[in-house]
């Protein structure tokens, strides 16, 4: 017998969309609750749209439906771990009161769901034949995420050579968003400029401007060498 076990959806983000626009599609509404949970979940705030490229985890919404006697706070208990939090089920659900009916649906929104290996393995292997990552790209993106302030130590306090390992690693991993991959092609223009690798600061610093356009070269703020470097394209 094949059973279903719940497990997060992951969705890149595409140009122009809004946390309201994929709670819509994802969770079958665009109101404030499910924009705020859905932006929550991937630390985000719903009025700011996710950055293009970015891989974000839509929660596992569990179906529930209601035996005998039953209250929403029994629910959250057995879901969430904590009966206090019945009113945020009321919310989602758009129902008031602490008794439930035998036979009523309660949709129970289930974030940062862990996986063993073996949920993992099979939840990615569903997705593949769907076309999606499976969450790969966003774990990369995380992983990224935690790593930049390390490269950016790297190229303040000068190891260089660290630095350009470093941020050849991180693009190898693929995935990145713009933002990320703007900030690594710009410490990597600082590191190749630091030890005289022309071509490759140039590279960088064309890879840096494809991927934040509104780069300003400040004379004061940026030095010649990297704006030299900016300008052999």
């Amino acid at each position: 017998m094949r059973l279903e076990v719940p497990a997060p959806g992951h969705h890149t983000v595409m140009q122009g969309e809004t946390w309201a626009e994929l709670s819509l599609s994802w969770l079958g509404m665009n109101d404030v609750v499910r924009t705020e949970l859905l932006a929550g979940a991937n630390k985000g705030v719903p009025w700011v749209p996710p950055v293009e490229g970015q891989e974000i985890e839509m929660p596992a919404i569990v179906t529930y439906i209601a035996g005998d006697a039953e209250t929403i706070n029994a629910i959250a208990a057995r879901f969430w771990g904590d009966p206090n939090r019945g009113w945020e089920l009321n919310r989602y659900n758009k129902r008031e009161g602490v008794s439930v009916k035998r036979g009523e649906v309660v949709l129970v929104p289930i974030l940062r769901l862990k996986l063993t290996d073996v949920g993992r393995s099979e939840a990615r292997a569903a997705a593949e034949r769907d076309g999606a990552s499976g969450g790969m790209a966003l774990e990369q993106q995380r992983k990224a995420d935690a790593e930049l302030p390390q490269l950016l130590a790297d190229v303040r306090y000068g190891r260089y050579a660290e630095a350009i390992a470093r941020g050849n690693r991180l693009l190898g991993g693929g995935a990145l968003t713009h933002p990320q991959l703007a900030i690594v092609h710009r410490a990597l223009l600082e590191a190749y400029v630091a030890i005289d690798a022309r071509a490759s600061a140039s590279a960088a610093c064309a890879a840096w401007k494809s991927n934040e356009p509104n780069t300003v070269l400040d004379p004061i703020r940026v030095s010649p060498k990297i704006r030299a470097a900016c300008d052999a394209r």
